[in-house]
């Protein structure tokens, strides 16, 4: 198809649409055809009353019987697809150029650089105000914090001399309360607190066996950690081994201090048992660290987690070394249990009374710290509030400033091609001034108008004929005609890539419109308004000549088929060569004189 067009526009064998101009005014009337007879009474009126009336306006076309199967030729203008006006932002000198008409350039390419000495001036300013007021800012914040930081040391001071004040009072007061009424209850006392001590004992050896379990997965009751499984003591598996034999021996013995229930009587029997099975708990741990030391990592269990097991471990030993000892000490009490405690009670008192003494002076001092961080901290808000009040009116001020000094360079906006350059060095320039225009011409637009019968006809994205056989693609076709011209706007994109067409100039277009399907092979399709649709049937006027030689409207009826957009198809009345009227028609009477618009 497109070898076709480009061969009928180099032999110029087309058909060539006739132009239609629309009416200058249109005078409506309200009346419709009545019916075919009234137009023929009509047309017997006297010649005189039709030179009478004032002449209709009206626009025709020629018809052509083949014009069903052509091609419109046009004339397009070339622009560029994207033309883009540089201008000034600020005003100022022109100090450098940097572009000449039909330089390539960039996206942000500098293009002239403006001076205006008040601008650069405000821009040295501004930054020397704003690093004034940060190093403001930063020593008022810098001497704030110290004070802030004096003041908190000196309420944590407080506060610990608070506590320690406290706790001397406590055991003071805790030392003469003893001493009074354990004379004759320590050992009750002593057993007690060791039957405690024993069952939080049993607690933590539960706790140690239950995380040992989940690492070797010896008994049921708690999953194994998730990913350990295969990769467990690999390194030497006879260590796992071990610490299983060593886990069941610590629990075998915890599962027999778990049932017992220790008295007075035989806490220090039991305490004895208990101090074993911690020391086989101790073990178990130990064994199943160097478990752990023969493990390796893998994809389910990483080397992260593989170091925080081992690092758990080594913190449960530590544990465990601190609690035997502490068993230890219980059974050292309980066997030490008959010592006599022989201090003085009036000792006891006036420690008592000195501490409630230190106690009283270390709340005072607490109070007195409290008012001062108050004090520091306020004074810090109110100094750092103003000065970075400071700090964003000199940032705002500079903000500007830069924004401004920034604008005496002007850059492309887009990349393209210098079209235009309206400034030379020494010009003064004003804000929006445009100094040059930058166009994009790798890819033109070519603007073509065609009818509005023809448009239906045209295919989007259709490829056409521009210039000397070049061909474009059709990118969007205006969904309204012009209101003056009743024609509609074509927009024809081409790669202009190897510069042939120039931009700014005008081209002949050859577009291709649709073949329409006749039902009749002697049928012609004509605008869809030239038509007037009656009772009686569908009619429309043709340009006669009368005995004067003047042009008259003459109605004919058609017979129509289809109707293909804003075109019909007439099957028979209508002959080649024949002038339609198309514009007019409908206030139009058989016979009446009219004036051509065309």
């Amino acid at each position: 198809m497109l070898n076709k067009i480009k061969q009928i526009f180099k032999d110029k064998k087309i058909y060539k649409k006739p132009i239609v101009i629309i009416i200058s005014i249109l005078i409506m009337s309200s009346g419709i055809f009545a019916s075919f007879k009234i137009i023929q009474n009509k047309n017997n009126q006297e010649p005189q009353e039709v030179m009478a009336q004032k002449l209709k306006k009206v626009e025709t076309i020629i018809l052509d019987m083949n014009n069903d199967d052509a091609f419109i030729e046009t004339i397009g203008a070339i622009k560029p697809e994207t033309q883009i006006d540089v201008t000034a932002n600020i005003g100022g000198s022109v100090k450098n150029i940097y572009f000449n008409i039909g330089d390539d350039v960039y996206v942000n390419k500098l293009l002239a650089s403006l001076y205006d000495g008040a601008v650069l001036t405000g821009l040295n300013n501004a930054q020397t105000n704003y690093a004034n007021m940060q190093n403001n800012l930063s020593s008022t914040e810098i001497l704030g914090n110290e004070a802030i930081r004096q003041a908190e040391i000196g309420v944590q001071s407080a506060e610990e001399t608070i506590k320690s004040a406290e706790i001397a009072l406590n055991s003071a007061q805790d030392n003469l309360a003893n001493i009074k009424t354990l004379k004759d209850k320590n050992k009750i006392d002593v057993k007690t607190n060791a039957i405690i001590s024993f069952n939080s004992y049993l607690n933590s050896i539960f706790n140690a066996l239950n995380q040992i379990n989940q690492i070797l997965d010896v008994e049921d009751g708690t999953a194994q950690i998730t990913g350990i499984e295969y990769v467990l003591g690999v390194k030497k598996l006879s260590t796992v081994h071990i610490a299983e034999t060593s886990y069941r021996a610590a629990k075998n013995q915890y599962d027999i201090l778990k049932k017992a229930t220790p008295n007075t009587e035989d806490i220090k029997e039991k305490m004895l048992d208990m101090i074993n099975c911690l020391s086989l708990v101790k073990q178990s741990i130990d064994d199943t660290l160097e478990v752990i030391n023969n493990t390796i990592s893998s994809s389910d269990f990483n080397e992260t987690a593989l170091s925080n097991l081992k690092q758990s471990l080594i913190s449960l030993h530590a544990s465990f070394t601190g609690t035997q000892t502490g068993a230890e000490n219980t059974l050292q009490i309980l066997q030490n249990i008959n010592l006599s405690y022989n201090q003085e009670i009036i000792t006891l008192e006036n420690s008592v009374k000195a501490a409630e003494n230190n106690l009283i002076i270390a709340q005072t001092g607490y109070i007195n710290a409290l008012a001062s961080l108050e004090t520091a901290q306020r004074g810090q808000d109110q100094k750092k509030l103003s000065s970075q009040i400071s700090l964003d009116s000199a940032g705002g001020q500079l903000n500007l400033a830069r924004t401004q000094a920034g604008d005496l360079s002007i850059k492309s906006p887009i990349a393209g091609k210098i079209t235009k350059k309206l400034i030379e060095v020494g010009t003064e320039v004003g804000p929006g001034q445009k100094i040059a225009e930058v166009s994009q011409i790798d890819n033109l637009k070519i603007e073509v108008s065609i009818s509005s019968e023809d448009v239906y006809r045209i295919n989007k994205e259709a490829e056409v004929i521009i210039g000397d056989g070049f061909v474009g693609k059709i990118s969007s076709i205006d969904p309204v005609a012009d209101p003056i011209t009743k024609k509609v706007k074509i927009t024809i994109l081409f790669n202009n890539k190897n510069k042939e067409l120039i931009s700014g100039t005008f081209t002949d277009v050859l577009l291709p419109i649709k073949h329409l399907e006749k039902t009749h092979s002697e049928s012609i399709y004509i605008p869809l308004r030239a038509v007037t649709i009656t009772q009686n049937g569908s009619f429309v006027f043709i340009v006669k000549t009368n005995e004067k030689n003047m042009p008259t409207a003459q109605i004919i009826q058609i017979t129509t088929g289809k109707t293909e957009g804003n075109l019909i198809e007439v099957i028979d009345g209508l002959n080649a060569q024949d002038e339609l009227i198309v514009e007019g028609g409908k206030i139009l009477e058989d016979g009446e004189r009219v004036e051509i618009m065309n």
